[in-house]
Parts: C-alpha cells; structure tokens; sequence
C-alpha cells in the first residue's frame, strides 16, 4: 500500500554497545603506542634469562666461597701464645683452635667466610712482634662486625643486579668504611706509628699479589692513602664511630634503593604500554529507554 510505513526494528543493546567500542578503538588508536606483536615473549624470555643468571650466579659465589675456606682450612694453624690470648680475648665464645692460620702464598693478612684468620709467613717472622698483633686486631674486628657474610651480600647485588651502577658505588663506600672501623680498633689497642707501620709493611708485601674475591684483605691499594690519612687525623679517629654507622645505613639503604629502581622502574613502564593492537575496550551501555 502507498501509505503503508515500514517499522524497522530498533537495534538491541548489545550491538549498539558493540559498533560504539569499535568507534573507539578506531578513534583512539593513534593515541596508543603500538608495539610488536612478540613484545611480551621476548620480555618474558629476557627476564627468565636475567632469573637463571641469577641461580648462576649464586651457585657461583657459593662455589668461590667453598673454595676459599677450603684453601684456609689446608693451611697451618699458628702456634703462638700472643696471638692465641688475643683471639680468646676479643672473642670468647668461639672455637679458636684452629682459626689462626698461615699463609705462605697470599702476602696479606685477610679473613675467610668462615672465619678462619690467615697470617703471611712474613708477618709472623717480624722482629717487632707489636707490628703482628695489629694486624690481628684489624682481622677480628672484620669478624666481630661480620664483614665476611656482608662481602657476600654485596658481590650477590653486584652480579645479579650489573646494570645498576649504584650498587658498585654501594660496596666501594661500604667496603671502604669497614677497613676504617677496622683501623680504629687496631690502632686504639697498639696506637697510630704501629698500625700505620703494619698498614704500610702489607702493602709493600701484597702489592704484586691478588686475593681471591670473599678473601678481606688488609692492604688494599685502592684505599691505602684515604686510610693513613684517616688514622692519622686524630679528630676523625674521635669521631668515627657514629659516622661509620650513619653512612653505613645511607650505603646499605642506597643499595636497596637501587635494586628496587632497577626492578620497578621497567615494570611501571610496561604497564602503560598497549602491546596487543585487537585490545577490547569495555563501556557502560547506553539506556535502553525511547521515546
């Protein structure tokens, strides 16, 4: 009929709400950062590699410290009554029986993991015997402050976290303040021209030498000058204390920090990022109600 009106039937909500999502997604895809397909497999396989790097690496330190308190178990215990009347002094509740050992290969003094002290040969044929016993201070101050367990804790953040710069700068201020602590021991119990004679006499000795890497070695070239400095101020030997243990939370806590940017830092930039371009987009309705 001519005055017939065709009724067409409204379309249902879902399909209004359907071509109202696509609109868009169509509209808004110049605004979002598209990315390869693949993106999210190659950050899965990088971050499984950067884990199983991780396990290596552990099992390597793990090794490397096996191997160091082995080479100073195989050495021989020293038999001396001064120097075993100072371990039982400033450490009592310990077994010293055999901690105090010989080293006739490596030139330093240093203390292992385990906490085994290894004397060079040369150290204990000095004739002035006052020189021997500051260098046995210094080493059981690095055990009382338990520098062993801490040297492993800081070449583990080195190894496992390498792209963080930071935490190199960590362990060199750390490692640093701890030689110092270690200084003010030894020379509050022998006084400055001894220690500092010892000092001096170690690096003489070790300087063509090379410790193995959890080895603490008493002279360390890199910090030699900065440490007779140090003892030989007398104001800053006074004061040391406190400040060792201030920059030693700021060094432990900037480590921290560090290895929380290096974690966080790509996570939170990768959840901005739309990686897969067929991404749905989901709207409220519009209202089912006409006029």
């Amino acid at each position: 009929e001519a005055g017939s009106i065709t009724a067409r039937p409204l379309p249902n909500d879902s399909t209004i709400n359907t071509q109202f999502s696509e609109n868009i997604v169509r509209d808004s895809d110049n605004k979002v950062i598209t990315l390869p397909a693949n993106l999210q497999n190659i950050i899965s396989a990088l971050i499984l590699t950067w884990i199983l790097y991780g396990v290596f690496s552990i099992l390597k330190i793990l090794h490397a410290v096996r191997q160091l308190n082995r080479m100073a178990n195989a050495m021989p215990v020293v038999n001396r009554s001064d120097l075993n009347e100072l371990l039982s002094k400033y450490l009592p509740h310990s077994n010293n029986i055999a901690r105090l050992r010989v080293s006739r290969d490596l030139n330093s003094p240093f203390v292992c993991p385990n906490g085994v002290i290894c004397i060079p040969s040369w150290a204990l044929e000095q004739s002035n015997q006052a020189v021997c016993q500051a260098m046995l201070h210094h080493e059981i101050q690095h055990i009382i402050r338990r520098d062993g367990a801490w040297r492993i804790v800081h070449e583990f953040m080195k190894k496992v976290f390498f792209f963080q710069i930071l935490n190199r700068v960590a362990d060199k201020q750390l490692t640093l303040l701890a030689e110092i602590d270690c200084d003010r021991i030894a020379v509050k119990a022998n006084g400055v021209d001894t220690f500092a004679e010892a000092l001096v006499r170690c690096a003489e000795m070790a300087v063509a030498s090379k410790h193995p890497t959890f080895a603490i070695p008493m002279a360390n070239s890199t910090s030699l000058i900065q440490r007779i400095d140090f003892i030989l101020d007398e104001d800053n030997m006074n004061n040391t204390q406190s400040g060792i243990r201030k920059h030693k939370a700021i060094g432990i806590i900037l480590s921290l920090l560090a290895a929380a940017i290096t974690i966080v830092a790509p996570t939170t930039s990768i959840a901005f990022i739309n990686t897969n371009n067929s991404s749905t987009i989901s709207l409220p309705a519009p209202s089912s109600k006409h006029d």
